[in-house]
This record gives C-alpha cells, structure tokens and sequence, in this order.
C-alpha cells in the first residue's frame, strides 16, 4: 500500500541522517524500499498521469520538512538534514504535520499568513497533500457531472443517442470521418440488429458494428441481448462490435464470449466516464495547473 505523504517524513529523515546531501530521486527509492513498495506500486501513477503517486508523496513530504527547517536544500535536486531534523528522529516522536506545527515558520507557512492568504487548515492526522486533494476533489465533480450527464442522455431520442455514439468513437479516435455522421449507417432502432456501422480506417478495410440502447439507469443488458448482437455481427460480416446502454450489464452478459466476434461492453457509468474523458457535451469552467521548479532547465547553467 502506497504511504500518505505524512507516514514518508520518517522514513525521508532517516535515508538523510548522515548528514550528508542526497538526490531527492535517491531518497525516493530509499523511501519505496522502507516501505517495500511493489514495482507496480512504485509505477502507479497520480489521476494527472503527470508523475508517480510516491514520487509525488516524498516530494510534497521534503517540501513540509524543509518549511519546518528539518531539512535544507545545498544544491539543485539535492536535500540534507539539519540539527532540527536530528532531533526529531532522536524525539521518537511522531513526525507529521501536527509535529511541524510547532514551527514558525511552517505555521506561517501552512497557513498562509503573511502571502495575504487564508487557507483551511484541515486536521493533521488526516491531511493529504495538496495533489491529493485535488484530486479527491475532481472525482467528487466528475461524479457530479456524469450525473447531469446521464439525465440528459435519457432526455435524448434513440436516433439522437446513436448519433452521440458515434460522436463519442471519433473523439476515441475509431473513426477518421467522425464528423461526417453519415458515415454511421443507420437502421431501424429496436430490430435487435445492428444500429449502426462505422468505418476503423478511409479505406472501409475494417468496421465495427455498433448496438446503442437507450435504456433507463435501473435496467440490464442481459446475456440474450448480446448473442443476438454477435449473432447479427457474425451475419454482416463483422468480426468487432461495440454494445454502448445507458444501463447496465449482467454478470452473464459480461463473461458472454463469441469465438469468432470480440465486443466491447460500455454500460452508463463507462459511457459518461468516456464522455468526460474525451470532452463529448461537456464545457471546460475552471483550468487549474500545478507546477514545480523545473530542475533540468536550472542544471543547464
């Protein structure tokens, strides 16, 4: 299990207690092999795919220590414990935002006071990294916004809904002619058939046959709806099918396999998940970008 960035203090004083200056990349994997994070663990990266979780663990973690004087920075990318980390390891104390808070400087800090900023001061048993919070925060929206998501989606006619399928495939990069909707070959909603077919390449060498069902939240896609998909598939030639609902899926349907057609199953929490990932009728309100130094561009002095 991935450590909050308060469990690394220790661990981060610990690898440094020498006294000497260390890479903070080295500090890093000192960290992962005091808590003997996996490789997968190690690799898991932030919502943002910006950076590892742990890396950015540590990092926020060496940030609070050096505002609290227990570490300080000689050199670009580097750290080394202080006289006032010392005596926190030598305390046995635990170390984390509360045991900072006796700091000045980090109050001021942590607070804000003095940068003309107020900010929430959360408990320090519980607090995340900001990183964290953020993100916490963004799945809370998104949760928010596939729910406004979906009661539009129900509010929309079959035909409407397929068009918007298809929409949601050429944002996926599926189609090439995304834009041109008559691509998508349209045929009787509700025949248990194909609703649609759209081109993978310009040249039409391959196409996915697509079911869309606009069903309400509560119901379920069972096993019989996708073997007659495949079965319609297998009759137009088509080996790839994608079956997009706005409810949901059966046990049964999911663990369905035809030997000879691969289909995708997309149910109503997947569809407006894609809808958000790929921007597909959502608007963009508030851009907010975290940056830090950019040790490279400082190295090439």
């Amino acid at each position: 299990m991935i450590p909050d960035f308060q469990a690394t203090m220790r661990p981060l004083l610990l690898h440094l207690n020498d006294g000497e200056p260390h890479p903070i990349r080295e500090a890093i994997a000192a960290v992962c092999s005091y808590f003997n994070l996996t490789p997968e663990e190690q690799q898991e990266m932030l919502p943002s795919q910006r950076q590892p979780t742990i890396h950015n663990r540590v990092y926020w973690a060496k940030t609070y220590l050096l505002k609290a004087g227990l570490l300080q920075s000689p050199a670009r990318g580097s750290v080394r414990i202080t006289d006032e980390g010392r005596k926190a390891l030598a305390s046995q104390e635990p170390i984390n935002v509360a045991y900072l808070n006796r700091y000045p400087a980090f109050v001021r800090f942590h607070t804000g006071k003095g940068s003309g900023q107020t900010l929430a001061a959360p408990s320090p048993d519980t607090e995340q990294d900001p990183e964290t919070i953020l993100a916490e925060a963004g799945k809370k929206l998104d949760a928010a916004l596939a729910d406004d998501l979906m009661e539009l989606l129900l509010k929309m006619n079959a035909y409407d809904f397929e068009k918007l399928v298809v929409d949601l495939l050429g944002r996926m990069g599926y189609n090439p002619d995304a834009e041109d909707r008559n691509s998508f070959v349209t045929r009787k909603s509700g025949d248990e058939g194909i609703d649609g077919i759209i081109k993978v390449d310009k040249l039409g060498f391959d196409a996915i046959g697509i079911q869309a069902k606009l069903w309400a939240t509560d119901q379920t896609v069972g096993r019989p709806e996708i073997q007659r998909f495949a079965g319609a598939l297998g009759g137009a030639g088509l080996k790839n099918g994608v079956f997009v609902t706005t409810a949901r899926f059966s046990r049964q349907a999911c663990e369905y396999r035809h030997p000879n057609t691969k289909i995708i199953l997309i149910d109503g929490r997947l569809l407006t998940e894609l809808m958000i990932r790929h921007n597909l009728g959502v608007q963009l309100k508030n851009l907010y970008e975290i940056k830090r130094p950019d040790l490279d561009y400082f190295e090439s002095f």
